[in-house]
C-alpha cells in the first residue's frame, strides 16, 4: 500500500525534500503516526512506527480531525511544527467537502420549495442567518432574502406593504406570479428597485 507523507523532521539538513512523498508498502500504520522509511534512490520503503514518538500524539490528531478541530486550537505539549502540517493538510480537504456537501443540501432544499410552486432555482448566496435568493418565474427573474430556518420571507423583492414575513418562500412565487403584469414596485438591488432600507422606513415590518 502507498502513503503520502511529511519529513517528520524539517531542519535534518542531511534531506531536502519538498512536498508530499509517496512511502511504499506501509503496513498497519495510521493517520499521523510518525514512520521509519528507508530510501533506495528513487523510492522510499516503509520500515515500521518511530518507538521513539509517542504514539498519544498521533491519537490525539485523529481524534482532534475526527471532531474537526480548527488547526489553529489544536492545543497539546510537544506537538511539532510538521504534525501540524499534516494535520492541516487533513483538515482542509475535509472542510472543503464538508462545505460542498452542506451547499448541495441548502441548494436542494431551495430547489425543491421553488420547483412545488412551479419556479426555478438561478443561484443564491448566503448572508448571516438568510439566505439571497435569485429565481425564475416564467422567465423572469426575480431576487428574495429569505430565512435560512424555516425559509420564511424577509424581503419579497417587491412592495408587500411590510406583510413580507407572512410567507414563504414557496408561497411567494404564488404572490409574484399574481403580480406579473401589474403596477408593482419592485424592492431590492437594480436601477429601477426601491432600496431595501428605503422600503422598511416606509414600510415597517408588522408584529
Amino acid at each position: 500500500d502507498r502513503w503520502l507523507a511529511i519529513p517528520a523532521n524539517r531542519a535534518d539538513t542531511r534531506f531536502r525534500i519538498e512536498g508530499l512523498v509517496p512511502v511504499r508498502l506501509v503496513e498497519e500504520a495510521q493517520p499521523f503516526e510518525v514512520l521509519l522509511t528507508r530510501f533506495d534512490g528513487a523510492q522510499c520503503w516503509y520500515e515500521g512506527p518511530d518507538p521513539r514518538r509517542d504514539p498519544a500524539t498521533a491519537a490525539f490528531l485523529r481524534e482532534a480531525l475526527a471532531r474537526m478541530v480548527e488547526p489553529e486550537a489544536l492545543s497539546r505539549p510537544g506537538l511539532t511544527a510538521e504534525e501540524r502540517v499534516a494535520y492541516t493538510l487533513n483538515y482542509l480537504p475535509r472542510l472543503e467537502a464538508e462545505a460542498a456537501a452542506r451547499r448541495d443540501r441548502v441548494e436542494e432544499r431551495l430547489r425543491a420549495a421553488l420547483a412545488h410552486a412551479g419556479a426555478s432555482l438561478a443561484d443564491y448566496t448566503e448572508r448571516g442567518d438568510v439566505y439571497r435568493v435569485a429565481f425564475e418565474i416564467d422567465g423572469r427573474r426575480h431576487v428574495s432574502v429569505i430565512a435560512q430556518d424555516d425559509l420564511s420571507v424577509q424581503t419579497a423583492g417587491i412592495c408587500l406593504s411590510g406583510q413580507d414575513h407572512l410567507f414563504d418562500l414557496q408561497s411567494l412565487v404564488g404572490v409574484l406570479r399574481e403580480a406579473r403584469g401589474g403596477a408593482v414596485v419592485r424592492v431590492g438591488d437594480g436601477p429601477d428597485a426601491m432600496p431595501e432600507e428605503d422600503y422598511w422606513r416606509v414600510h415597517p415590518p408588522e408584529p
